[in-house]
């Protein structure tokens, strides 16, 4: 017999970072928690960040492959400090929870001042094989 799951499951986990995600942070280094997130990048991975995102700015869809897939549209965050922007951190500033981290796929410098912007980032669940 094979697996099978209804996409309601797959689709609830994926609600979770849609209905949780207040905030997208540009961050140097892999933060490991909200604080490290959150902190800037002195004393912690924050180069920038961008308040805000909600229910709104996400799309939810199947996704090419298999499963399910949350995209985050397209973001421009204002970068405070510079440094080297290698990951993107989505945060819950209610929850003071670190949510989801994704390495950014070309590593860039970053000044104070400057604003990057995001390509769209997709979350996927596949369906159960």
């Amino acid at each position: 017999m094979s697996k099978w799951a209804s996409s309601q499951i797959e689709d609830f986990g994926l609600d979770y970072l849609r209905q949780n995600t207040t905030r997208i942070v540009a961050c140097q280094g892999q933060p490991m928690s909200y604080a490290e997130a959150t902190t800037a990048v002195a004393s912690g991975k924050s180069l920038g960040s961008l308040a805000g995102i909600n229910v709104s700015n996400w799309t939810l869809s199947n996704d090419p492959t298999s499963g399910r897939r949350l995209t985050l549209a397209t973001q421009s965050i204002q970068v405070g400090y510079a440094g080297t922007l290698d990951h993107l951190a989505l945060v819950n500033d209610n929850g003071t929870e670190l949510l989801y981290t994704f390495p950014v796929t070309v590593t860039q410098p970053v000044v104070g001042g400057n604003t990057v912007t995001t390509p769209d980032l997709n979350v996927t669940i596949q369906n159960p094989i």
